[in-house]
């Protein structure tokens, strides 16, 4: 699924994670290595970085623009990626990704809050521009 992220289209090291889950059902090199972003709070996010953390070599960060408690993947699996050594940043939402050369070097990301008073449509979740954050990760 795309995110429409600027660099998304562009960068070399970025998929989606049903082509990557694909991927590694079938045996095929997924190019993963080094720090590896996951972008979501759904099952599927959380099979793409649990599958990505069990490649030698991988430390990966899931980001996910609410709470973990609000995360709609399963509790156990939620539970397994931490054991597993996932890192889940919480309260944050990708917006740009950056590259040198051509390939993936990092994510840049706004903290959000979630504070339904605050967000212009009511569903509770606010962008903070004033508060960036970025996530490297490896080309």
């Amino acid at each position: 699924m795309k995110l429409g992220l600027e660099g998304e289209d562009t960068l070399s090291g970025v998929m989606d994670a049903v082509t990557f889950l694909r991927q590694i059902n079938l045996g095929e090199d997924t190019g993963c290595h080094g720090r590896v972003l996951v972008v979501g709070g759904g099952n599927v996010a959380i099979d793409a970085a649990r599958c990505a953390r069990r490649i030698p070599g991988c430390e990966v960060t899931l980001v996910y623009r609410r709470t973990r408690e609000e995360m709609p993947a399963y509790a156990d699996e939620i539970k397994g990626a931490l054991q597993e050594g996932i890192t889940i940043l919480e309260l944050a939402s990708p917006v740009r990704l950056e590259g040198d050369q051509g390939k993936l070097t990092r994510a840049v990301c706004l903290k959000t809050s979630w504070d339904r008073r605050m967000s212009p449509d009511g569903s509770g979740l606010c962008l903070c521009p004033d508060r960036n954050s970025s996530c490297p990760v490896t080309p």
